[in-house]
Parts: structure tokens; sequence; C-alpha cells
């Protein structure tokens, strides 16, 4: 079934909701939905399952079939990314919303191959890029986005976020002969624990970076002897950890 994320709470009439976002009806005629066909909307933490009565130039109507709530859970996945070109970015956020990161968090590194411009407008195109992803997989809520200027902030984040007791990750492929696997650190029974983990720049994480990561907590992991780029290695470790941590379903 196709969802849909409004920005703004429809209209309703017993049984009956008005859409009139200019983006959604064009998202919903996109995705060549018509009349009598199921769809849900998404506003608020609410489901609002439907069937399509009418598509217009400028509404939507749709007949109610079941509303449902749905409470934002307490966040136990946490990903941290250094800041990539737009589409690699961008491509990075999508997917880390599909496999259940409740917050992503967009930090400038030393070698990061991009910089933090305007953190607000940032944002809101992540925001947009990760309601698209929701669309796709039925999620209810977004992630939290968030920016760090360097590792100082992103360990005040940590702080915050994830603190003692929690699992701090940090992948790290130069110690990837001494430092556990990403699949014998999830071979162990999850927790219940708090999750936050960290994947850095293409140009890797300068020793610096690490030695005051590791010193706020946080303990490296491998991703094995390959050498990741940095899509790669969000995708393989957000997939390990969702599954660890039951973020796609149990």
């Amino acid at each position: 079934m196709w969802t849909f994320h409004l920005k703004y709470a429809p209209r309703r009439q017993t049984d009956t909701l008005e859409v009139t976002e200019p983006a959604v009806i064009a998202h919903v005629k996109s995705a060549r939905i018509r009349t009598n066909e199921p769809l849900s909307f998404f506003c608020d933490g609410v489901e609002f399952r439907c069937i399509c009565s009418s598509i217009g130039k400028s509404s939507l109507n749709a007949r109610i079939l079941e509303t449902i709530p749905h409470q934002r859970g307490e966040a136990k996945l946490v990903f941290s990314i250094a800041t990539l070109p737009k589409p690699k970015l961008e491509d990075a956020v999508f997917n880390l919303t599909q496999l259940g990161v409740d917050v992503i968090i967009v930090t400038q590194m030393g070698r990061s191959t991009a910089r933090i411009k305007e953190a607000s407008a940032l944002l809101r195109r992540l925001t947009e890029v990760s309601i698209r992803a929701c669309e796709i997989s039925a999620i209810a809520f977004p992630p939290s986005m968030r920016t760090a200027n360097n590792v100082s902030e992103l360990i005040r984040i940590a702080e915050e976020l994830a603190p003692t007791p929690s699992h701090r990750i940090l992948f790290y492929e130069e110690e990837s002969l001494t430092a556990p696997k990403i699949w014998d650190f999830i071979r162990k029974p999850y927790d219940g624990l708090r999750v936050f983990a960290v994947i850095g720049p293409e140009g890797g994480i300068e020793k610096n970076e690490v030695v005051r990561l590791k010193d706020a907590g946080f303990q490296t992991v491998s991703l094995g002897n390959r050498i990741l780029e940095s899509r790669s290695a969000c995708y393989f470790s957000a997939s390990a950890l969702a599954l660890w941590t039951e973020r796609l379903g149990g």
C-alpha cells in the first residue's frame, strides 16, 4: 500500500479525508493511484488507511477505513555519518531511514570531502529525503536530523543521546586486524541499550579524532578486511545493527 506524509493536518468530515497539499497530490498522481485503490496518510504520528475517492487538481478525497495512532519510541539506534557530497549524503540518509535508524547526525570531520555550510537548509533537505524513504517503507516517524561541526560536538551529542551505559561504536578500518568484527559484535543477544555508531569520512578518520572518540567511550569495531566507501559502510553496518536491535521488525 502506498503511504504519504502530510505536513499539515488534513480536513476530516466523519469518514472522509480531504488533502490539499500540492506536493502530496503530485506524488499521488506520479504513483498512478486511481479511485477505489488503497493508500495511507501519516500526519503527526496518526496513520489514516483509506480508499481513494477522487483526485482533482488541487484536492484529493479519500474514505477512511481505519485510523491508527503511532507512538514515537525511544531512540535506540543513532548513526553519525561524515559529510559527503550531496548525492552520496542523500543516498545514505535514504537508506539509513529505511533501515530504522532513529537519529542521523551529519558530522564534519577533519578529512570530510564536503562541508556544512548552512545547517538549517541541509537538515530541511535531508528531512525531505528521509520522508520519501518513510513513504516507501510505511514508517510513521522520520528520523531526527542533526549536525555536528566537529568531533567535540559529536561527543557532546553522544553524551546527550547515548549516556552510559550504552553501546558507542566507531567503525574504523585501520584496526581491522585487532578490533572485533561486526558479525562477532552482534552475535551476543541485544541487551536493550542505546547504540550510537560513527562512520568516518571517505578520506579516513584522523588519528587524533580516533583518540578523542576512544577517550569518550567509543569502541572500535571492524567491518572486515576490505575497505568500504562511506555509503557502503553505512549500509552494511546499519543493516547489521538494525537486525541486532530488531529495528526491522524483529
